[in-house]
This record gives C-alpha cells, structure tokens and sequence, in this order.
C-alpha cells in the first residue's frame, strides 16, 4: 500500500509532541509547555489509546512507548500510519486536535534595570497561547505583550 505523504506527517508530527509529554513526565510538561498544550497533548494520547484499545499489538506497543518513548517511536509510528491511512476519520480527528493546539509563544524576561523594554510586540494573534513572565528590578515604560491588530 502506498502511504500517502500527508499521513506520514500527521503520525510524526504525533508521536513528536506526546515524546517530551512522555519523556519529561505530566507536570514538568505543563511547566513548560504551557496548560493548553499539556491538556491537548493528553486528549491526543486518550485518542490513540482509544484508537489502539481492540489491537493487542498495537494496545502493547503502545504501552511500550509511554515507557519508553525513544525505544518504541518507530514501531508505535508505523502503527499509527496504519491506522491512519485506514481511518480517514480518525485521522480527521488527529488533525483537528493538532489544529486546536495552535502555536505557543513563551518570553521570559528576568532584567534588572530597562527603559522601554516589551515582552513581544504583534501586528495580530490568531490562535494559540501566549505566556509573558517579566520580572523586572527598576524599569520604565515596561510592556507585556503589544498587538497592532486583533486577537482571533
């Protein structure tokens, strides 16, 4: 069977955001990722696990690579490829929650002495997180966060 390039794409892309989930574990995840992404990266496990549940291999392997996620991507993706490219709806549904997490952006600005300093400036924002930490010590015209345009 021929696999088509997009499906190939959307399984990577997959198993490349629940990695660092895996790897780092839930809460040092949240920690960095931010509360949005950690939340859409476990509706995208629950999916798969869903997805997964009635094919022994696939249920063990996937097990496997919540373990060890380095040992048993390869594996868990070529399952997922599989699934994908006999599921058009399933594969839909992965798209859909990739989609929703949308890009996050994350500043951190620890200073001790600014003048007109901003935390990031955007003609507009249409999805995604952003997540602004300044601590500034002695600091004049200090912004967060300027937008140009509109937000959505």
């Amino acid at each position: 069977m021929q696999l088509d390039p997009g499906t190939a794409a959307l399984a990577a892309t997959t198993l490349s955001l629940l990695a660092p989930y895996l790897q780092t574990g839930a809460e040092e995840f949240a920690k960095s990722a931010g509360k949005s992404a950690f939340e859409q990266v476990q509706k995208l496990l629950a999916r798969i696990r869903k997805q997964f549940e009635p094919d022994s291999e696939a249920k063990e392997n996937l097990a496997r690579f919540e373990d060890k996620p380095n040992r048993y991507r390869a594996v868990v993706e070529d399952i997922l490829r599989e699934k994908l490219s006999s599921d058009a709806k399933f594969a839909q549904e992965l798209r859909d929650l990739l989609q929703a997490m949308g890009p996050t952006i994350k500043v951190v600005q620890e200073l001790d002495e600014v003048t007109r300093v901003t935390g990031l400036k955007a003609k507009s924002i249409k999805s995604g997180d952003i997540d602004i930490h300044q601590t500034v010590k002695k600091g004049d015209d200090v912004t967060g966060v300027e937008l140009d345009g509109d937000i959505g």
